[in-house]
C-alpha cells in the first residue's frame, strides 16, 4: 500500500520547528515552537557522542527567545567562531583540504 505523507499526516502530527545543520560544526540544531511560556522559540544542539563504542544521542538546550531571529543569529555566531578556530583548522589540515602554508596563516604564526 503506497499512502502519501499527506494523508497519513494524523499519524506524523504536526511540525513544530525545523532542524539545521552547521556548515562548519556539522552540529544539527532543532529550532522549536513553544507552546507555553513568554518565550516562543527555543534551540536545541544534538551531538552524537561515542561512549563505550556505543553512540548516544546528546541534546543540549542552547537558549530560549521570543524572536526566531535570535536564534539564527546566535546559529551564526556558533558557526562563525568555530571556523576561526584552531580545532577546525586542524582538521582541513588533518584531511588535506588546506596547504601547510595556509593552515601556518590561519593559526598566526609557525607549525
Amino acid at each position: 500500500m503506497n499512502r502519501s505523507i499527506k494523508q497519513n499526516s494524523a499519524f506524523f502530527g504536526k511540525k513544530i520547528g525545523d532542524v539545521i545543520q552547521g556548515n562548519f560544526t556539522n552540529n544539527r540544531y532543532i529550532i522549536a515552537k513553544e507552546v507555553l511560556g513568554w518565550d516562543k522559540w527555543s534551540l536545541s544542539r544534538i551531538r552524537v557522542i561515542s561512549a563505550g563504542g556505543q553512540p548516544k544521542l546528546h541534546i543540549d538546550r542552547l537558549i530560549n527567545t521570543q524572536f526566531k531571529s535570535e536564534i539564527f543569529n546566535y546559529i551564526d555566531n556558533v558557526e562563525e567562531e568555530y571556523s576561526k578556530s584552531q580545532e577546525h583548522a586542524n582538521t582541513l589540515y588533518q584531511s588535506g583540504m588546506i596547504s601547510a602554508k595556509e593552515y601556518d596563516k590561519r593559526l598566526g604564526g609557525s607549525i
